[in-house]
């Protein structure tokens, strides 16, 4: 039995050679199958045309920068061939003249990472009116919009809305527009709503009258 071959066919995460110039000679089925693409058109192709545009340059950079037997990590946007972006986090080493790729997926992880700084950007800054928390998720997603009207957590069409509650009492509503790489379910999302009651709290013990 070949077992590298079953090893290959198998493995979940992404493996790639690559030349050191960047064009790919081998992927792992398992990077077809993720990304959409067959074999024919993935393999001649440099592996920096499967990376999002404004992430490009540095893996061209990156790859002429490697001396053998060194190993780099860095995270990336990359593009499926429905033209959906996901984060992969790779591992990348230098053997001779060929450069071997370890690639995985970590869009959920990127998403709880991004989540997570807003909730602490939100505390950290502790906003007293509407446009200061829309200023504060900008940052963070491509949109943020308050309305007064009531709405439950959910999850649809690339958009999130969140609860916003003040002392146990919900006040409105924000809708964030979510990056297309973002992806994460309703417990994790629920840290929005958590944030803002420990917002109310702590505004409560500075004496800051909310203006919502």
């Amino acid at each position: 039995m070949d077992y590298l071959k079953l090893v290959l066919e198998t493995i979940k995460d992404r493996v790639y050679v690559l030349r050191d110039d960047g064009e790919i000679i081998f992927v792992t089925q398992s990077m077809m199958k993720a990304f959409g693409y067959g074999a024919s058109e993935v393999i001649g192709r440099k592996i920096y045309e499967l990376a999002d545009e404004e992430y490009r340059e540095r893996v061209v950079e990156t790859l002429k920068s490697l001396e053998d037997g060194d190993e780099v990590k860095m995270r990336l946007l990359v593009k499926r061939k429905d033209g959906k972006r996901v984060y992969a986090g790779v591992i990348a080493k230098k053997i001779g003249e060929y450069v071997v790729v370890l690639g995985r997926e970590v869009s959920n992880t990127v998403s709880l990472e991004t989540l997570m700084r807003a909730a602490i950007d939100l505390l950290r800054n502790l906003p007293r009116e509407v446009d200061e928390v829309e200023s504060i998720l900008r940052k963070y997603f491509d949109d943020a919009k308050f309305s007064e009207e009531v709405q439950e957590l959910t999850v649809k069409n690339g958009e999130v809305t969140v609860p916003v509650k003040f002392q146990d009492k919900v006040l409105g509503s924000l809708t964030l527009s979510l990056p297309d790489w973002f992806g994460l379910g309703d417990d994790n999302l629920e840290l929005f709503t958590n944030n803002g009651r420990e917002c109310g709290e702590k505004h409560a013990h500075t004496g800051i009258k909310e203006s919502y």
